[in-house]
Formats: C-alpha cells, sequence, structure tokens
C-alpha cells in the first residue's frame, strides 16, 4: 500500500524532531566518556587539552590518540595505561607513574617527566625531542627507534633498557646509568656522557661522533662496554675510566683519550687515525690498528700488542717499554710491534729498556728515539734506540 503524501509529510517532520535528539545524545554520552578519570576508562582520541589530573588514577586507563597537550599529568597513576599515539605535547608528567605503560608512537616534545617512572614501559618510536627527563626511571623499557634529541636526561636510569637505533643526538646524560643497555646502531651524536657509567653496555654501531665523555666510568670486576664498529669520529673520552672495552673495528678519527684509564681495551682492526692518546693510561691489543697520525707521545707502551698496526706518521716521542724477561709468568713484556708500519713515525727520545719486539716491519723517513734517521741509519732504528728484544 503506497503512502499518502500526508503520512510521508509527518514521517519526515517526526525524523526532524528525533535527528538532533539522537545527535544529541551521542555526544553527551561521548563528553561523559571522556569526562571519566577512573581505572580503565575508556579516553581514547578524547580532546584533552591542558586538562588537569594531579594524582589521578588512571592506571590501564585507554588513551590511544589522546590529545593530552599542555596537560596536567603529575604524580598521575598510568601504570599499564595505553597512550599509544598520543599527543602529550608540552604536559606536566613529573613524578607520573608509567610502569609498564605503552606509549608507542605517542608525541612528548618538551614535555616535562622529571622523576617519573616509566620501567618496563614500551617506548618504541616515540617523540621525547627537547624533553626534561631529568631523574627518569625507564629501567628494563623499550625505546627502540625513539628520538631523544636534545632531551635532557641527567641522573635517568636506563638499566637494561633497549635503546636500539634511538636517536639522542646532543642528549645531556650527564650521570646517567646505563648498566647492561643495549643501544645498538643508536645516535649519540654529540650527546654528553659527562660522568655516565656504562657497564656491560652493548653500543655496537652506534655513533658516538663529537661526543662528550668526560670521567665516563665502568663499574669494576670487568664490567666492560662494547663498542664494536661503533662510529666515535672525534669522541671526546679525556679522563673516562674504561676496564675490557671492546672497540674491536670501531670509527675512532680524532677521538680524544687524553688522560683516560684504558685496562685491557681491544681496538683491533680499528681506525684510530688522529687519535689522541697522549697521557692515557692505556693497555689492551691494537693489532691491525690504524694509528695512522695518532698522538701516542709519552704512552708506557710495556704489555702492548701493536702487531701490524699501521703508525705511519704517529708521534710516539717519549714513549717507554720495559722488558723484565726472562723472569716466570705475569712479569713486564716488551712492546710488541711485529710487522707494524713506522714510515714517517716519531720515536724522538724512546727509551725501551731491554728492547721491543720487532720483525717484518716497514722503515721509512722515522725519526729514531737518538734523532737519526732510519734511512741513514741502515733502513732502521734497531742500532738507535730501538733493539729488537
Amino acid at each position: 500500500m503506497v503512502a499518502s503524501p500526508l503520512r510521508r509529510l509527518i514521517g519526515a517532520a517526526a525524523l526532524i524532531l528525533v535527528c538532533p535528539l539522537l545527535g544529541s545524545s551521542i555526544a553527551q554520552a561521548s563528553s561523559n566518556r571522556c569526562a571519566n578519570f577512573t581505572p580503565r576508562a575508556d579516553l581514547s582520541h578524547c580532546d584533552l587539552v591542558g586538562v588537569n589530573l594531579v594524582g589521578r588514577n588512571l592506571s590501564r586507563a585507554n588513551l590511544t590518540g589522546a590529545n593530552l597537550s599542555m596537560a596536567n599529568l603529575s604524580r598521575t597513576n598510568l601504570v599499564r595505561a595505553t597512550l599509544r599515539g598520543a599527543d602529550i605535547t608540552g604536559a606536566n608528567l613529573a613524578t607520573a607513574v608509567l610502569r609498564s605503560a605503552t606509549l608507542t608512537g605517542a608525541n612528548l616534545t618538551s614535555a616535562r617527566l622529571t622523576n617519573a617512572i616509566l620501567t618496563g614501559a614500551t617506548l618504541m618510536n616515540t617523540n621525547f625531542t627537547d624533553s626534561a627527563l631529568t631523574g627518569v626511571e625507564f629501567s628494563a623499557a623499550r625505546l627502540e627507534g625513539a628520538n631523544l634529541t636534545d632531551a635532557d636526561l641527567t641522573h635517568a636510569n636506563l638499566n637494561g633498557a633497549d635503546l636500539n637505533f634511538a636517536n639522542l643526538t646532543h642528549a645531556k646524560l650527564t650521570s646517567a646509568s646505563l648498566s647492561a643497555t643495549t643501544a645498538i646502531g643508536a645516535n649519540f651524536n654529540g650527546a654528553d656522557l659527562y660522568e655516565a657509567s656504562l657497564p656491560r653496555a652493548n653500543l655496537a654501531r652506534a655513533n658516538f661522533s663529537f661526543t662528550t665523555a668526560l670521567g665516563i666510568t665502568l663499574a669494576p670486576n670487568h664490567d666492560s662496554v662494547n663498542f664494536a664498529g661503533a662510529n666515535l669520529t672525534r669522541a671526546f673520552f679525556a679522563g673516562a675510566r674504561l676496564p675490557y672495552p671492546n672497540f674491536t673495528g670501531a670509527f675512532l678519527h680524532r677521538t680524544n683519550f687524553a688522560g683516560a684509564h684504558i685496562c685491557c681495551g681491544d681496538f683491533t682492526d680499528s681506525d684510530m687515525s688522529g687519535a689522541v692518546l697522549s697521557g692515557c693510561k692505556c693497555g689492551g691489543v691494537f693489532v691491525a690498528a690504524n694509528l695512522s697520525g695518532a698522538d701516542l707521545s709519552g704512552l708506557n707502551l710495556t704489555n702492548q700488542y701493536l702487531v701490524d698496526a699501521n703508525l705511519t706518521g704517529a708521534n710516539l716521542s717519549n714513549t717507554t717499554s720495559v722488558n723484565s724477561y726472562p723472569c716466570q709468568n705475569g712479569c713486564p713484556a716488551p712492546a710488541d710491534f711485529a710487522g707494524a708500519n713506522f714510515a714517517r713515525a716519531d720515536f724522538l727520545g724512546a727509551t725501551y729498556t731491554g728492547g721491543v719486539t720487532l720483525g717484518n716491519n716497514t722503515w721509512n723517513a722515522t725519526t729514531c728515539p737518538d734523532g737519526t734517521n732510519s734511512d741513514n741509519d741502515g733502513g732502521s732504528c734497531t742500532n738507535n734506540g730501538m733493539p729488537a728484544a
């Protein structure tokens, strides 16, 4: 049966009256949802710009995609909360508790998280650019691919955290703790690691170009740090204490180790061209290392292994080595230069008591310990201050 024009008109009028009421109900429900600040609340995609949630309990709440920019979340309980993709720029999260929270892809640019707790939090690809992270607890957190450019991480605890491929360009890590931290391929370019602690950290293939690491320390008892393959070009390690570091294959071009204490380091196959080691209490293996143009002046080379090292143009003036053989195990051994390239190297004033280990060396315009030129001394310095052990 076909509806009459009158009935159609009445039906249309009814819809016109009902639709605004229905839309208002939906809007009201959404508004009520976005004002429910309780544990497990669904606040996803809510507009919470500048909201004051100081000390609230939002544990396990869903804040996915929410806009919390400039919000005050200090002392807020966000344990196991989900803030995936949330906008938290400029927000205050000082002393907030985000233990085991998920903030993957969230934006915390210029946020304040002083003394916040993010233990075990998931922070992959999270943006912390220019954020205040002083004293933050990041232990065991997942920060893979996170952006920490210009962030202040002074006294932060990153023990056991995963910083693989994270960006810490110009970050401040003064006195930060990175014990057992993994930061493979991370970018520390220009970062400040003054008095940071790195025992057992894995920093393989990380970029430390122009990094300041003055006073950096590792715990004793054979705790080590892995810098294998890392780019430490022009990094500043003056005064650092590095027991058992692994620099195998690392790029250490013009890196400054002046005054550093390095025990039993492995520099095998590393590029140390132009590096500064003068005043360094360095001990370890430099097999096949590129030390061309490096400054090793005044170093004690006793027990040092420079087999097949490239010392072209290096400064070894006033270096020393002691040979106590024959004796029992544990006595000082002479510097081992077997296969090393001494072309244009400077050994002026070097003192090698008991000789050094030589063999298959390249001598070319080498300055001998007595100041003569190897080219005028029979093609070597073995009779001019560098006797073979």
